[in-house]
């Protein structure tokens, strides 16, 4: 009988450090340098991965063809912050972690004058390639032929950078350009960025500052042929800048950018598809007379200011269609004579939604606000001010408790002081109930009061309302 419960006592013990005892992993792998021998004292790092947002990531679960795989941590970037564990390679090249944690990490290998690689997402079960730093390169000045930036590459552009008309700048892969204090890269001819989903090009600045407000750099301003797939682009007081360019701007991340994320100027058309824009004062502004598809893109978290917006429209046209925008001040602002369709789009959380400011004075022209899904807007879903009336329909509004489903002021339509809104769901079944949070007027008084007209009311959601 002694001996059963000794035996008891035993297995309890076990049972109980089992379960109390956290879960460990171990990580290994090999880092070397290109054109040398001896690969010691390479820094390899682990720093925690920081999970996305929930609600943004939900979205995405729910429209999957928007924006980038936000479940990785793609925003990273070590120098900002320390890391959780950090060892030094042998002579072979050879790293290795135990007893770390279970999670996931991302790591980083690094040494000075070779810059650094980058795997994110790191876990128990993760399968570690083998890694090559390269030496670091310098440019500046002029970019007069086909030049060609190979993959891994760490390019410091110490002065400002012109990729001269009739010349090419072929960027690979994982390439990672620094660019100094105040420089900024000029594409009189063609750029052309090559990235991969799981090896994205990086614009950033060289030494990122808190006293620079991290904007260290001056932007890439491109009036050439542009290309850009799969990069990330940081710390810039600007990011892209076109100029009666033809351009392709797809699968990349703009974040932390002072003032716009890709600014489309003066004749330029194009398209922008599948980026996100992360705290940009203004993710994208198309002015000029510029012709843009901006499509499946991402705007979250965009500074709360006068001026933050994910998407400005000026005297331009524009399709905008299957976009998730969460979380800024307005959403989307179609101004001063500008035309185009704002379609299948998602909007969250924003102060006002849609912003039409004398947009479209010409019957033939109008701003065509349909299939969208609009909810928790704290001022107005659709906010419009002295132009001709967008047609706005089969949409779900959804008015939740505050603010107002449409806010209009001296809107017209065919000179008329009419404006109709019907076929929308309203998260109103009841037509007073609905009219009651539509505000629309002028300071006329001498005239009669506005004619507002939204039957039929939808009184369930439209099924394929939102990105498709």
């Amino acid at each position: 009988m002694k001996h059963i419960f000794c035996l008891l006592i035993v297995l309890f013990l076990t049972c109980t450090r089992q379960l109390t005892e956290p879960a460990v992993m171990s990580l290994a792998g090999v880092v070397r340098l290109a054109n040398e021998s001896d690969f010691a004292g390479i820094t390899v790092a682990l720093y925690n991965a920081v999970p996305g947002d929930t609600a943004t990531t939900n979205r995405l679960a729910r429209f999957p063809n928007v924006g980038l795989d936000m479940t990785k941590d793609l925003a990273f970037d070590h120098r900002l912050v320390t890391p959780a564990f950090s060892t030094q390679t042998d002579e072979d090249g050879h790293y290795y972690f135990s007893n770390i944690p279970d999670g996931f990490y991302n790591l980083v290998a690094l040494k000075s004058g070779y810059g650094w690689r980058y795997v994110l997402n790191v876990g128990s079960m993760s399968e570690v390639a083998d890694m090559k730093l390269y030496a670091e390169t310098t440019s500046s000045g002029s970019i007069e032929t086909y030049t060609v930036w190979p993959a891994g590459q760490h390019v410091i552009v110490n002065g400002d950078l012109t990729v001269r008309e009739g010349a090419t700048l072929l960027i690979d892969r994982g390439c990672v350009i620094r660019i100094g204090n105040n420089y900024k890269i000029v594409g009189n001819g063609a750029i052309q960025v090559n990235g991969a989903a799981d090896d994205m090009v990086w614009f950033t600045a060289n030494v990122p500052s808190a006293e620079s407000g991290y904007t260290a750099w001056r932007g890439l301003d491109a009036s050439g042929a542009l290309t850009i797939n799969f990069a990330r682009l940081d710390f810039a007081s600007d990011g892209i800048k076109t100029s009666g360019s033809e351009f392709t701007i797809s699968h990349s991340l703009f974040s932390n950018v002072g003032n716009i994320g890709a600014l489309i100027t003066r004749e330029s058309t194009g398209v922008i598809e599948n980026n996100v824009f992360f705290n940009c004062p203004t993710g994208i502004k198309i002015e000029g007379n510029s012709d843009a598809q901006v499509i499946n893109n991402l705007f979250v978290s965009a500074p709360v200011s006068y001026y933050g917006t994910g998407l400005v429209i000026n005297a331009s046209m524009a399709n905008v269609t299957d976009n998730l925008f969460r979380g800024i001040s307005t959403a989307c602002s179609f101004e001063f004579n500008t035309h185009g369709n704002f379609l299948h789009n998602y909007l969250e959380d924003c102060t006002t939604g849609l912003y039409v400011n004398k947009a479209s004075f010409e019957v033939t022209k109008p701003v065509r606000v349909e299939g969208n899904i609009m909810r928790h807007c704290a001022k107005a879903a659709i906010d419009i001010y002295n132009c001709n009336s967008p047609v706005v329909e089969k949409n779900n509004i959804h008015y939740s408790g505050k603010g107002l489903l449409v806010s209009g002021y001296a809107v017209h339509w065919q000179e008329s002081k009419s404006v109709s809104f019907p076929n929308n769901y309203w998260g109103l079944t009841e037509v007073n109930d609905v009219l009651r949070y539509i505000d629309v007027r002028d300071n006329d008084s001498a005239t009669q009061p506005y004619q507002i007209h939204i039957e039929p009311i939808l009184t369930a959601p439209q099924s394929d309302a939102g990105p498709r």
